[in-house]
């Protein structure tokens, strides 16, 4: 699966020129700018709700570690160690 990834590029300038003019071809001259604001907004507000999820996740991570009664980093000897902090 890796090895087909690796064999796709990206596309280059006579690629893109040819996409381009197809999506001319399509699109027409007007449609072009507001698909391409409406592009550029879907990027945007993607963007916006991956950092949402994001500073969430990290919010409630360091919330869960502030309450965690001892650290996870902390390690034990033996069991008896844990059951005497306990």
């Amino acid at each position: 699966m890796y090895q087909l990834l690796s064999l796709i590029d990206m596309p280059g300038a006579a690629e893109w020129f040819l996409i381009f003019v197809v999506a001319l071809i399509v699109f027409g001259p007007g449609k072009l700018p507001e698909i391409g604001r409406g592009m550029g907004k879907a990027i945007r507000e993607f963007k916006k709700a991956s950092r949402e999820v994001t500073d969430q996740l990290t919010a409630a991570l360091e919330e869960k570690a502030e309450k965690a009664p001892y650290s996870s980093k902390r390690e034990f000897e033996s069991n008896d160690d844990i059951v005497e902090r306990l």
